[in-house]
């Protein structure tokens, strides 16, 4: 039953589509629009500057900020490069301003206890991590029910681990 005050469209002979998700986007200052005008009303961060990301979700929580609905993910949780890592590859990876690199299981397990208190939505590992360390981040991320996703390395281990998601 139509409720007294509901505003009726006559949307005959047109669509009506749901909001679209985007659930895998590097988001900028300047998409929000590009993401509303098209359609997309929710989308998922993954690997974005941290801090930035955060600041941009709250904005848009409690509108100061338009954009659509975001969530997002921890900056990318990787293994710390190793000294035989080719030169300029070392050099890219160390100046992201959004990678997180990791030591050992212990600086995992605390890492990923931070994230969660903070408020994240989701876990972004790389390719670098090592099986144990992915597993003390699968323990932590299903203690706060959080996906993990990722640039797994291997499939069959992140199938192991529980991995939530092979991106790209």
């Amino acid at each position: 039953k139509v409720p007294n005050d509901a505003i009726v469209l006559d949307a005959t002979g047109r669509y009506l589509l749901p909001g679209l998700i985007d659930a895998h986007v590097h988001y900028k200052s300047w998409s929000a629009p590009l993401y509303l005008n098209h359609g997309v009303t929710t989308v998922l961060s993954l690997g974005d500057t941290y801090d930035w990301i955060r600041v941009q979700k709250e904005g848009i929580k409690r509108g100061e900020i338009p954009g659509p609905r975001m969530f997002y993910s921890t900056d990318n949780v990787d293994r710390t490069p190793e000294e035989g890592i080719d030169a300029k590859i070392k050099e890219e990876l160390i100046f992201f301003d959004h990678q997180r690199y990791l030591d050992d299981v212990e600086e995992a397990r605390n890492v990923i206890r931070k994230y969660v208190d903070e408020g994240v939505d989701a876990v972004k590992v790389y390719g670098g991590l090592s099986e144990r360390q992915l597993r003390a981040i699968m323990r932590e991320a299903d203690r706060a029910d959080i996906p993990v996703l990722g640039h797994f390395r291997d499939i069959y281990i992140a199938a192991e681990v529980g991995g939530d998601g092979i991106e790209h």
